[in-house]
């Protein structure tokens, strides 16, 4: 079974950010913080951003860049990583 999409999503809150995913779950992580006043929890939010941002993205981003060439450059040129102002 084949789950990789056959085209590059550039849409919706893909528009807006690289990785609104991962970053739905960062905030999620930032309100379990906030709500129950943990610092056990900050240090999870704090590894799991660190993990993704210096490993995890760097490596999807490889591979999309390989499989979407110039496409996906143009992409990474005019929407940011996680979150801001769209650069057209």
């Amino acid at each position: 079974m084949k789950l990789a999409s056959p085209y590059l999503l550039t849409r919706g809150p893909y528009a807006f950010s690289r990785n609104p995913m991962y970053l739905a779950d960062l905030v999620l992580w930032l309100g379990w913080v906030l709500f129950y006043g943990s610092i056990a929890v900050l240090l999870t939010l704090l590894a799991l951003g660190l993990v993704g941002t210096s490993l995890v993205v760097p490596h999807e981003e490889r591979v999309l860049e390989s499989r979407f060439g110039e496409n996906y450059r143009q992409y990474k040129r005019t929407v940011p990583r996680w979150l801001g102002k769209t650069r057209r």
